[in-house]
């Protein structure tokens, strides 16, 4: 079971379930920069990681220079994704 969640260049976080995307929230440009700032320092587009476990992650980002996707899972030591993840996490919820 995949959870999947996107993040739109209109600074739309959509939440996909069977194919059909529902919009549960939109963030802050400010927020998407931030996102893209960090995505940028840890070089995520020549980050190579494919780690599986009983519960596995992921991350995809698909930009206009590059598509990359990793994977991990709770045992996985790369404390730069995880800090990466538990941010984007945060996007699925609207501020109050």
């Amino acid at each position: 079971m995949t959870d999947e969640y996107i993040i739109t260049g209109k600074a739309e976080v959509l939440k996909i379930v069977n194919g059909e995307r529902t919009s549960i929230n939109q963030l802050r440009k400010k927020d998407v920069r931030e996102i893209s700032k960090r995505i940028d320092e840890m070089k995520f587009k020549d980050l190579k990681l494919s780690d599986r476990g009983n519960m596995t992650y992921f991350i995809e980002v698909k930009a206009n220079k590059f598509t990359n996707r990793v994977t991990w899972s709770d045992l996985t030591d790369v404390p730069e994704i995880k800090e990466l993840y538990m941010t984007l996490v945060k996007t699925l919820t609207p501020e109050k």
